[in-house]
Order: structure tokens, then C-alpha cells, then sequence
């Protein structure tokens, strides 16, 4: 049989088969089909370490909606985190900086090829950084920098030292692991006076910060290890600092802090900055929950200021700068912390009209694969609860479906 009559014969059944309802031939796919089966099969991977934090919580947030462009994947310690169940997949891997912690990153990382890497807690900030200096062709994906930046921003006795070397207006503090601890705490008491903060150098979520309100407590908090010992700046009146356990110990008690100020900023590939937002947030139990849009140039000022030095120390991506107003008329400030990713207050950035997630997706791939959102910014938001059903089996099945990667 000629060609022609081949082809001829073959096109004819199946212009029949499709008459009928019955095909055996698959159609070729339109331009359309095409393109669109292409941009699916190339969604970039999006790598949320921590993935069932409260971070993770919000970059799912921040996405809803128009998510189709990326794959979203975490990877979390724990298999019953109900964020988790959002994501297109996700793995259990060991605790960050436990054993196998980092074989089993390594093998997530390279399984998936993500074009960007998000850490989801303090600890994945500096242990990614470390993972990078040892891997190098693994960064590429990171957000973040150098291990040393990395132990600037996490540990907030670092964050003093490289303060104070390049000039910089961080809140006098005084580390317990350093020489003299008792005589620089006493003199930083005779200058402010009390009430003062004494926090984890290396704390995460306002747990384990003491307000120290005499010497007596004070002497107790220089005498342990890994503290860091500051003025509390634009503190609340001296009645919220008073426990009353006259009937009683209360079951829930906690110094109110409605006058934390922050500045998100996001720091481009190419070390400019790419975005920022400035915020004041009233904090319950150490997590936000409310928000309002702030202006304030000295403030702006100061805090662009370590931005920029991080940039030009390699930083790249979020970089959070938490500051405190040191004179009633807000035209003098210090910075009391930084962190180096997405926080818990990045969903109600995004409805201030700071789309920072988007921002720094978009720029790590190279190219918009999440479209901007339609709304109007507000400049209040209200944070309240939210409820997760799950079932018996969810971490079961899911974990099964899914798969696990460990260590071995």
C-alpha cells in the first residue's frame, strides 16, 4: 500500500472512532494544549524547610490562590503538622542540626532540584548556611548567605559585635558568656535604669525573655549561660510589669508588647534592595496578632542601615530588622534583633500591599511565576484563629503516599 493511501486509511478510522465515542488514536494536542501541558511539566520547586512552622503557615498563605505556576514542597520534622497537608508534597526529615539532619536535606534537595530554598526557622538559617559552605553547588537555590551572616542575624551577642564594628544603632547589650558580665550588667542598670530585658542570645519566638525589674533578679540572669542582658526600651507602664500572686500563681500571664516596630526587607540576587515594609505589631504570647502600617523615616534610617551592610556581606532574601523606639517622640531608634527569612507577620505584610513572598520567588527563578494580587491594601490587620480537621489517618496516609527520605 502506497504511503498516501496508508495515511489516507489511517485518518479516516479515526475521524470514525471519534464519530462514534470510541477513539484508539490519541489526537495531537493544539498549540494551546501544548503550552499549557509545557508550563505544568516546568513549575518551578519551591523548598520550604520547617514546612509545618508557622512560617511555612504563611508562605502557604501568601500563594493561595495562585499557586499554579510553582510546585510547592516541605520538608519538617514532624509528619502531623496540618500545613504540611497544603503543600504538593512534602518529607520527614530528621531535626534541624540533629543526626542525618543534614544527609537527608541533602538528598531532599537534590531529589527535587528547587529553584529556591526557604528556611522556616531560626535554626534552618544558619544550618542551610553551613550546608552551603560545605556544598557550595547546593546555594545556588538558598536564600540567605554566609555562615558568618548567618550567626550575625541568629545570634543577637553576634549582632551587637558586628553592630558596634561598622557603626551601626543596636541596643546596648551585655552577653553573660562574656568576661565582666556582672559589672557591665550593674552599669547598664545604673544608665537605664530597671526594668531590663534578658533574653536567649539565640532565642526564637519571645520564649525563655525575662523582665529583670531589681538587682537581686538581675544578678540571678547574669549567671547563666548563652543571655543576653538589654535595656527595655519603650517599655510598658511599671503596673503591666507586676505579678499578682497574692491568691495565687495566674495560670496565663504575660507582660504586654504592643509597640514592637519592625522593618522587612528583601534583598535582591544582585545584593540591592529589592522592597521593604515597615510595620508596628502588638504580640500575644510571643506571636503576632495585629498589625499596622507605620511610617517613620528616622526609624527607616536606622534600620536601612544594617541592610545594607548585610547586603554588602552577602546577604540575600528576607532580612527582618526589629527595633524599639529609645525617646517618646520616635525620632531616636535601636535595633534590638534581626532575622534572616519570612516571619509569622509575612501573611499581614502581604495585606499592608507587600507582597514579599511573591517578590522573592519571582526574582530567585528569574521570571514572574506568581502573578500580583488583585486586592486593596488595608493598613490594620486583626489576626485570629483558624481550624485545621484532621482525620485519624491523614499523617498516615500521607506520609505513605508521599514517602519519606532519612538518613541512613
Amino acid at each position: 500500500m502506497e504511503i498516501a493511501s496508508f495515511v489516507k486509511v489511517i485518518a479516516q478510522s479515526c475521524i470514525a472512532e471519534q464519530k462514534v465515542g470510541t477513539p484508539r488514536y490519541v489526537m495531537l494536542p493544539t498549540s494551546s494544549e501544548k503550552a499549557a501541558r509545557d508550563a505544568h511539566l516546568s513549575r518551578p520547586t519551591i523548598l520550604v524547610t520547617s514546612g509545618g512552622s508557622l512560617v511555612g503557615k504563611t508562605v502557604l498563605d501568601c500563594l493561595e490562590g495562585r499557586r499554579s505556576g510553582v510546585r510547592l514542597v516541605a520538608c519538617n520534622a514532624a509528619k502531623d503538622s496540618p500545613s504540611l497537608f497544603r503543600y504538593d508534597s512534602f518529607h520527614i526529615v530528621p531535626l534541624t542540626g540533629a543526626g542525618g539532619w543534614e544527609a537527608a536535606m541533602t538528598a531532599v534537595i537534590k531529589a527535587e532540584a528547587p529553584a529556591v530554598v526557604i528556611p522556616g526557622r531560626d535554626t534552618d538559617v544558619d544550618a542551610l548556611a553551613d550546608l552551603a559552605a560545605r556544598q557550595p553547588e547546593l546555594a545556588k537555590a538558598f536564600t540567605g548567605g554566609s555562615a558568618r551572616m548567618a550567626r550575625v542575624i541568629v545570634d543577637k551577642a553576634e549582632t551587637a559585635r558586628f553592630a558596634a564594628e561598622h557603626g551601626l544603632a543596636f541596643a546596648p547589650t551585655v552577653s553573660t558568656d562574656d568576661e565582666g558580665t556582672h559589672a557591665a550588667a550593674a552599669a547598664l542598670a545604673n544608665t537605664y535604669g530597671f526594668p531590663l530585658i534578658a533574653k536567649p542570645a539565640q532565642g526564637r519566638g519571645s520564649l525563655g525573655v525575662r523582665v529583670v525589674t531589681c538587682e537581686a533578679q538581675l544578678h540571678v540572669a547574669t549567671g547563666l549561660p548563652g543571655i543576653i542582658i538589654q535595656p527595655f526600651l519603650d517599655c510598658p507602664p511599671a503596673s503591666d510589669l507586676e505579678l499578682d500572686t497574692s491568691a495565687g500563681i495566674p495560670l496565663f500571664w504575660e507582660v504586654a508588647e504592643d509597640r514592637l516596630y519592625s522593618v522587612q526587607f528583601l534583598i535582591d540576587r544582585a545584593g540591592g534592595i529589592l522592597g521593604h515594609n515597615i510595620q508596628r505589631a502588638r504580640l500575644v504570647l510571643g506571636r503576632v496578632e495585629e498589625v499596622w502600617t507605620y511610617e517613620n523615616e528616622a526609624l527607616f534610617a536606622v534600620a536601612h542601615a544594617f541592610a545594607v551592610k548585610a547586603a554588602q556581606q552577602g546577604w540575600r532574601g528576607p532580612l527582618n530588622v526589629q527595633a524599639k523606639r529609645a525617646d517618646a517622640a520616635g525620632t531616636c531608634w535601636k535595633v534590638i534583633e534581626l532575622n534572616g527569612r519570612f516571619s509569622g507577620g509575612t501573611s499581614c505584610r502581604l495585606h499592608l500591599g507587600f507582597d514579599e513572598v511573591a517578590m522573592i520567588i519571582n526574582e530567585w527563578v528569574g521570571r514572574p511565576v506568581v502573578g500580583q494580587l488583585n486586592t486593596v491594601p488595608v493598613r490594620h490587620i486583626i489576626r485570629e484563629l483558624t481550624d485545621y480537621p484532621v482525620r485519624d489517618t491523614d499523617g498516615y496516609c500521607q506520609s505513605r503516599e508521599l514517602g519519606q527520605i532519612n538518613a541512613e
